[in-house]
């Protein structure tokens, strides 16, 4: 299986292809990054997530669509770190503004889903 990556030195984008054409998960220098789509509105919109912070408590998320980002904050890792893996953690809004409730349930719903599969 080959990868392509693309570095945008301007902005630091990563973009990652398969030969298939469909984007991976990449991990550079203990740094998550991975791309997403949520339907919202009658629309998907795809979206790329990265770990920006993770501690022993909490750990930061910053999602970016096209010329717009937040930050979420969850407590996931303090739930793991005492053995309570089904526990669902609490998700914060720390930058950005979530002007659409919906389309940030969504978004978290997605966000979970992923950090999920990560730990089976």
């Amino acid at each position: 299986m080959g990868l392509k990556l693309r570095i945008n030195e301007n902005t630091k984008y990563f973009s990652v292809r398969k030969e298939s054409g469909t984007r991976a998960k990449i991990s550079i220098k203990g740094m998550e990054i991975w791309a997403f789509s949520v339907y919202v509105d009658k629309r998907y919109y795809r979206l790329m997530a990265e770990v920006i912070y993770r501690s022993d408590q909490i750990e930061r998320i910053r999602v970016r669509g096209r010329n717009r980002s937040i930050v979420l904050q969850n407590n996931r890792p303090l739930f793991r770190g005492r053995g309570l893996k089904h526990r669902r953690p609490n998700w914060k809004l720390i930058e950005g503004t979530g002007s659409n409730a919906y389309a940030l349930e969504r978004i978290i719903d997605a966000l979970s889903s992923y950090l999920d599969r990560l730990e089976d």
